[in-house]
């Protein structure tokens, strides 16, 4: 165990080393190098051997350990130097020779500048010495030397020009767009060319490359994408009326272009765009310094007054706005095209500019339309594609022109108003309207003629009394009203109006029969007091529904009215008369709605499911459908009769009942059931029958034991009523087969049993007066699983009771009775009816009678009555009852009644002669007086209004007088002469429509006129006067006679010549000496026989005006 051995177990691969085994010792069996390791490490092992070598066994496990030996190996010179570059390498000037050699020290250096164009390359000898031993190494090493950066790059071209186009796929990432190239004079590295993009920042992400100092000019080409733009959502414009087609002068577009232009373009007149001002690309503006060269058409110039060849009527828009679009687009891609269209587009034309103008031949009429709408539609239709268009809507506004003169609402005005209404009475409206608008259509009025008694309101036409009447000789008056606009120049128009002055309203309106008609009449006609206005007394019921017209009474339809929401209408008119105090009086109109077939009949409900057995023969009963009339809601059974649009089913035409018509597959069957009328208007309902196995269909499917169900039931019961008993079974009744019932909705009125299937109706939740039947779908569900259910409907029919009071179609009413009536005539007929059929004997009565007992009834059928005369009515003796009689009639049931209020208005019957207001009437006229001149007016009444104011006058004369047959004004027909006649008397008659006569007196003085001249008739050929008379009473008598009388017959005397130093007065009719006289005075003049001669011109002057004749007195002194 104690004799080791050792040996090497790693660290010699190619065995340099030797190991003696005995010894321990190592020996070095080869040639070592240093150069190829400096060092080597051997791993020994030691080993015990348990047993002999020789006897081949071992005495135990061999036990070993390991140790490490370092092998130092010391270096001798025994290496030449060697250089690692190959033989003949060309060295550049930026390389270092020293990464060839091991030592740092034979780096290879450049002591000065060398310069190719001197020489090119050396050849240099390199000894290596490596200090120890004389060993050395040659070599040859040829240097190229490299020129310096002495050379920019340069382009082949100071411009490169390169086309892309816009949204084109094909022209997408690295795909090339152009090529650029550029040299450098100098050599290697010196002389090679890097491109990059310079600048500008934001065409980096667009572009690879870009010029160093050269401009890249890019041209993107336009694609025509995008459709012409306007300016505005829509334009208003405006134009006089009555403009026709007319070109203005051109005028300088350019003026335009440049204001709108110049931050784009130097434009010049001659060339058109002449440059770019700054850049921009066909749609949006490039950053500068990559210059995009893009021309730019403006589809349109703005309208402007600069615009050329501008409509003087063209279209003018608002002033903030105008029709103008653009094309994002350039060149033909953005040429646009303008076209109109629409309801009024005929009335116009477009240019291409965007002026809208009045076509040829067109007249516009701002009274006929004020208002047009047009479409404007941009097109571009030189690119490609041609469709690209955009519409704008364009209204323009007629201005209007003063081409209208007032028109008045008639062509005469009448009116009529009291002889003694006040000051300020308004007559009436005189009302002009111009069809113009604004200013043209502001109207004043004026008054021309009766100014001393009427004035007119300038603004509103207002006619008023401006004067007291009763003082004025004439009770007709004539007036001309002017109705003048305020537009330039101001246009007019007139019309007439007549006033009638008359007496005072006493009369009411009356209606002619009331319940019938709307024609009232007035017996105070034709003064103010008896004309008629009608109006309706509108109720939430007939509001919107009628109209009256207010002069004829015509009562019109205007509403939409339906019988299947209201059966009838009450109408109820008033007749107003026009007096200061107005009266009035009412009638009601019975307004009946027929009904019409005009509503198409309806399912109830309006889809319906079924499930069939797949097997199911032709006959098999599905289900059935239900259809209700509206326009007959009470009819059973109704009237309308049903179809299937299905091949596979059909529906009795009577019941509605729906059968199999052929053989079925397991699917769903979808058709519509159809409903029509009498007047051929259908309804429609949905209807999906679900076929399934036949074995699930008769296990699972509830079966309604009879189809369709109709039950009845009475009406407002205070406990709950039974309805129906509905049953339905499953597989023919199988006791292991449940059903369920509901009803399809909830509901207020009914409850189903769930389980029995009894269906009650709630306490008075059913009015038959209401609805006459109800229809109610009733759900059958079984309670196994898969659950399947089936529905029916059921008609409920509402048995009447009698729960409500009978009533007449109005509460109230009018009936007219002429006062000739005789007894036991029928006043009017009594109907009223009872909601409830039940009802069958109504019965009449009169509970309320003013009349003391002229009325009774009699009934003429179980529910009808009329009213019977049984003593004459006089209408003269009722003014203390207002000429009616009021009843209130009864009706009744025998459990319910109610009332109805009866005016019965007594008419008045013409057996009466018109009286004149006057005995005698006396009246006056101016002799000379031209004929027509009017003398007077006699006013007669007739008791019995039914004469409607017809009354007819005439008088009884020689032929002097003439009278107005319809007012009693009476005119002369001569001229008079007081001296011949001073006084006419005659009589007037005044004749009813029934022929019945008046009579009254009627004087007529003739008055004087002043038309006679005064004359002397007593001058001598002459009276003598002695001279130097101490007695001054000598006095002379002069006589006049005048034919004239009263003031005009007073006559005063002057003296007018022949006295100039006052020796002779008048006193009344003497002439009288109030001076001494000489005949010797100088200038006397003496007559033959030596008489002195004074002439005196005297005149007699009378009333007013004044006639008078001159005469000379001559006097002998």
């Amino acid at each position: 165990n104690a004799n080791v051995s050792l040996s090497i177990v790693s660290g010699d691969s190619v065995g340099l080393v030797r190991h003696q085994r005995k010894s321990g010792r190592s020996d070095k069996s080869s040639w070592t190098e240093r150069d190829s390791g400096s060092h080597c490490g051997l791993v020994r092992k030691r080993c015990h051997q348990a047993c002999h070598e020789s006897c081949g066994q071992w005495s135990s496990t061999p036990r070993s350990s390991t140790a490490t030996l370092t092998v130092l190996l010391q270096d001798i010179n025994d290496s030449p130097p060697r250089f690692a570059i190959p033989a003949g390498r060309v060295l550049q000037q930026a390389e270092r020779v020293c990464q060839y050699i091991r030592y740092p020290s034979s780096a290879l250096v450049l002591n000065k500048a060398l310069n190719v164009r001197v020489q090119s390359s050396y050849n240099l000898t390199i000894i290596c010495f490596d200090g120890v031993f004389s060993v050395s190494t040659y070599i040859n090493i040829s240097i190229a030397t490299g020129g310096g950066n002495n050379y920019s790059p340069k382009f082949s071209s100071s411009l490169y020009a390169f086309y892309v186009t816009e949204n084109d796929l094909s022209s997408a990432l690295n795909q090339s767009i152009g090529v650029v190239s550029a040299e450098d004079r100098d050599t290697g590295l010196n002389g090679q060319v890097v491109y990059s993009i310079a600048s500008p920042s934001s065409l980096k992400h667009l572009l690879a490359i870009n010029e160093d100092t050269a401009e890249l000019q890019l041209t993107v080409l336009d694609v025509n994408d995008n459709r012409p733009e306007f300016t505005a959502a829509a334009y208003t414009g405006s134009v006089p009326e009555g403009s026709t087609a007319d070109l203005s002068e051109s005028r300088d577009v350019w003026k335009l272009l440049q204001a709108r232009l110049s931050t784009w373009f130097q434009i010049e007149k001659s060339r058109g765009f002449r440059s770019a001002r700054r850049a921009c690309a066909p749609e949006v503006s490039a950053e500068p310094g990559l210059h995009v060269i893009a021309s730019v058409c403006w589809s349109r110039v703005l309208l402007e007054a600069k615009v050329p060849a501008i409509c003087k009527t063209a279209i003018r828009p608002h002033p903030s706005t105008g029709i103008d679009a653009r094309d994002k687009d350039i060149e033909n891609n953005s040429y646009v095209e303008f076209s109109l269209s629409g309801p009024h587009s005929n009335w116009f034309s477009i240019s291409q500019s965007g002026q809208i103008q009045v076509a040829s031949g067109a007249l516009l009429d701002r009274e006929n339309q004020s208002s047009f709408s047009l479409n404007v539609t941009a097109n571009n239709t030189r690119g490609e594609p041609t469709w690209l268009a955009n519409s704008v809507p364009v209204t323009i506004q007629l201005s209007d022109i003063n081409d209208n003169a007032p028109v008045f609402t008639k062509a005469s005005f009448d009116f009529f108003i009291d002889f003694f209404s006040p000051v300020s009475q308004t007559l009436g409206d005189v009302t002009a309207t111009d069809a113009d608008a604004g200013f043209n259509a502001q109207i004043t009025y004026f008054l021309r003629g009766g100014e001393d008694r009427f004035a007119i309101d300038f603004r509103t036409g207002v006619l008023t009394v401006s004067k007291a009447l009763n003082g004025s000789s004439s009770n007709v008056f004539s007036l001309v009203v002017t109705a003048r606009d305020q537009g330039t120049p101001s246009l007019s128009g007139t019309t007439t109006v007549t006033v009638y002055a008359n007496q005072t309203n006493s009369n009411t309106p009356i209606f002619s029969p009331s319940i019938y008609t709307v024609s009232a009449t007035d017996a105070d006609f034709p003064s103010v007091n008896g004309i008629i206005s009608y109006s309706l007394l509108e109720s939430n019921s007939t509001s919107g529904l009628f109209s009256v017209d207010s002069s004829t009474g015509d009562v019109s339809l205007i509403g939409v009215i339906d019988f299947e929401k209201v059966t009838s209408y009450t109408v109820i008119v008033l007749a107003i008369d026009h007096a200061a105090a107005p009266r009035t009086a009412t009638a009601q109109i019975f307004v009946q709605v027929l009904n019409e077939d005009d509503t198409p009949p309806e399912f109830v409900p309006n889809s319906y499911f079924f499930y069939a057995p797949q097997n199911a023969t032709v006959g098999f009963a599905v289900g059935s459908v239900i259809a209700v009339d509206p326009d007959y809601p009470s009819a059973n059974p109704q009237p309308v009769s049903y179809s299937a649009s299905a091949s596979d089913f059909q529906l009795n035409s009577t019941t509605g009942a729906l059968t199999v018509s052929s053989s079925l597959s397991v699917t769903n069957y979808f058709f519509d059931a159809i409903c029509t009328d009498a007047s051929a208007m259908t309804g429609n309902a949905t209807v999906t029958v679900s076929v399934i196995p036949s074995d699930v269909y008769y296990a699972k499917v509830p079966q309604f034991l009879s189809t369709p169900l109709v039950a009845s039931v009475l009406e407002n019961q205070t406990a709950y009523v039974f309805v129906i008993d509905v049953n339905a079974t499953i597989n023919g009744g199988a006791e292991d087969a449940g059903v369920l019932y509901r009803l399809d909705s909830g509901s207020t009125i009914f409850n189903i049993s769930s389980s029995l299937g009894i269906v009650e109706a709630r306490p008075e939740t059913l009015d038959r007066e209401v609805n006459t039947e109800v229809t109610l779908i009733v759900i059958a569900v079984n309670t196994a699983e898969p659950s399947f259910s089936s529905s029916q409907p059921i008609r409920v029919l509402l048995l009447d009771i009698n729960d409500n009071a009978p009533r007449f179609e109005f509460s109230r009413g009018e009936v007219l009775l002429y006062e000739n009536a005789t007894v036991r005539h029928v006043v009017t007929d009594l109907q009223a009816t009872d909601p409830d059929t039940s009802s069958t004997n109504l019965t009449y009565s009169i509970v309320g009678d003013n009349s003391g007992g002229k009325f009774r009834l009699q009934s003429i059928e179980p529910n009808a009555s009329q009213l019977i005369l049984d003593a004459v009515v006089d209408y003269e003796a009722m003014s203390a009852l207002g000429y009616a009689y009021s009843l209130t009639i009864e009706v009744s049931d025998g459990s319910f009644s109610s009332n109805y209020s009866l005016i019965v208005r007594i008419g008045d019957v013409n057996d009466n002669p018109p009286v004149f207001s006057a005995p005698m009437y006396n009246f006056s006229v101016a002799e000379q007086a031209d004929v027509g001149t009017l003398v007077g007016r006699v006013v007669a009444t007739d008791p019995d209004t039914v004469d409607l104011n017809k009354l007819e006058y005439a008088v009884v004369d020689t032929g002097n007088f003439s009278m107005n047959a319809s007012t009693g004004v009476i005119s002369t027909l001569t001229i008079f002469d007081r001296l011949i006649t001073s006084r006419f008397s005659f009589n007037v008659t005044c004749t009813d429509t029934a022929g019945n006569i008046g009579w009254t007196s009627v004087n007529v003085d003739v008055l004087d006129v002043n038309n006679y001249s005064p004359n002397m008739t007593n001058l001598p050929t002459s009276w003598n006067i002695t001279e130097n008379a101490t007695s001054l009473m000598q006095s002379f008598v002069i006589q006049v006679v005048d034919n004239d009388s009263g003031q005009n017959a007073n006559v005063s005397l002057s003296i007018v010549s022949g006295d100039s130093v006052g020796s002779f007065a008048i006193n009344g009719s003497r002439v009288e000496v109030t001076k001494v006289l000489d005949r010797e005075t100088p200038g006397l003049t003496v007559d033959s026989s030596g008489n002195g001669v004074i002439k005196l011109v005297m005149k007699p002057c009378d009333g007013s005006p004044p006639q008078h004749e001159y005469s000379t007195a001559t006097f002998g002194l």
